[in-house]
Order: structure tokens, then C-alpha cells, then sequence
């Protein structure tokens, strides 16, 4: 039975390498892995105005429209995710809904954030039916950490900035750290994990949480 992990975290928390060593650990170790990134950047209609709006070519927009374009994102993979499902061990998703639960929320207003967060789920989980992760690693990092290794990724293919405007925005990335937290206390199926250490003692210790929960 395939056993799906997303991995999560606030801009420059190291998403991206985690999923890499994990992807390359759980090969290592003989077992059937595939990897997702989302969103997947230039791939349909969804993730092209993405890439608009985190380079502020929208302006200012309800936290609504973003969160309806990256669940499209992810509707647009949701076949290709089932059959990956279905043939692999091991599925590693970079960011997933947790993802779009925690930026949209930090960008609503505090009355409104529960109400949203409920709108997300039923859209993602429920009309599009997309699967629930079996386990998401929370990477916490503070928020002028991970600004600095976002500075120093190489460049993207969405974005000529060094930070588009979501990572440019400090007290967005501390609301977002904030939701994070929230969405994982008392679930269960999360874990926290400290991802201010060095990239493979952070590896080992996911792998670690994928064996016990397997």
C-alpha cells in the first residue's frame, strides 16, 4: 500500500532538499518512489496565473482567489496523483493543501480565518476529492532564517525577483508559521520538525518518522 507524505513549512524551510533526500533515501532503501511539487509552475491554466500573482502582477486580491487557483493547481494533477497512488511505495509531495491553509489564512482577516480554512478543505478534500496525506512534516524555521535561504536559491523559473511577494513579506511568513502551528496541534497525522540544523541530521529524522508510520 502506497503511503503519501507532504511536506510542509513556511518559504526557505527547506521543503524542496527534504523531499529530495527523502525521495532519495526511500529509493535507496528498494522502495517504488514518485515526487510532486506543487504548484506546478507554468503547467495548466491555474499555476500560470499563480505565477502572475506572486509577482504582484494581480495586486491585492482576496485570499479567496489565490486559494481557488492553487486547489486547481493540484485538481489538474489529481489523475496523475492517483496513479502514483496506485504503482508506488512512497509519494512526496512539496506542499500541498496545508500549504494553501496556511498562506490564505494568514492573508484573511483574523474573524474570517476558521470560516476560510473549513472553504479549503471542502473545496480540496471534498468537491475535488484530492487524498488526505497518511503523515505532513511540519519544517519550523524562524521566519529571518528562512528569508536568507530564499535569497539564496538559484533562479526560478515563475519569478525574476529574489523574493516573490509572499516571501518578501515578513509578517505574512510569521502568520503563515502561526496557521502552521495551529493546523498541527492535535492532528495526529502531523509532526514538527526542527529545520534549523543541517539538511541530513533533518533528513534522518523524517526518515525515522516514515519507518514508524509505514
Amino acid at each position: 500500500m502506497s503511503f503519501l507524505v507532504a511536506i510542509e513549512g513556511i518559504d526557505g524551510s527547506g521543503k524542496g532538499t527534504q523531499a529530495e533526500l527523502l525521495a532519495a533515501r526511500g529509493r535507496a532503501e528498494g522502495l517504488r518512489v514518485a515526487t510532486f511539487s506543487f504548484p506546478r509552475y507554468g503547467a495548466n491554466a491555474f499555476s500560470r496565473l499563480i505565477g502572475d500573482y506572486l509577482n504582484g502582477a494581480l495586486g491585492e486580491v482576496p485570499p479567496e482567489l489565490p486559494a481557488l487557483l492553487y486547489a486547481g493547481d493540484r485538481f489538474a494533477a489529481r489523475e496523475e496523483l492517483a496513479e502514483a497512488l496506485a504503482e508506488h511505495d512512497l509519494v512526496l509531495l512539496d506542499r500541498y493543501v496545508a500549504s494553501n491553509l496556511a498562506h490564505q489564512a494568514a492573508n484573511a482577516a483574523p474573524g474570517r480565518r476558521r470560516a476560510l480554512l473549513d472553504w479549503i478543505v471542502e473545496i480540496e478534500h471534498g468537491l475535488y476529492a484530492l487524498p488526505r496525506p497518511d503523515l505532513t512534516v511540519l519544517l519550523e524555521l524562524p521566519v529571518a532564517r528562512a528569508r536568507e535561504q530564499v535569497r539564496r536559491k538559484a533562479p526560478r523559473g515563475y519569478t525574476a525577483l529574489a523574493e516573490d511577494v509572499l516571501e518578501g513579506a515578513e509578517a505574512h511568513l510569521e502568520a503563515a508559521a502561526a496557521v502552521y502551528r495551529e493546523l498541527a496541534e492535535g492532528d495526529p497525522s502531523w509532526v514538527r520538525v526542527d529545520a534549523a540544523r543541517e539538511p541530513e541530521a533533518v533528513a534522518a529524522d523524517v526518515w525515522r518518522l516514515v519507518e514508524e508510520r509505514r
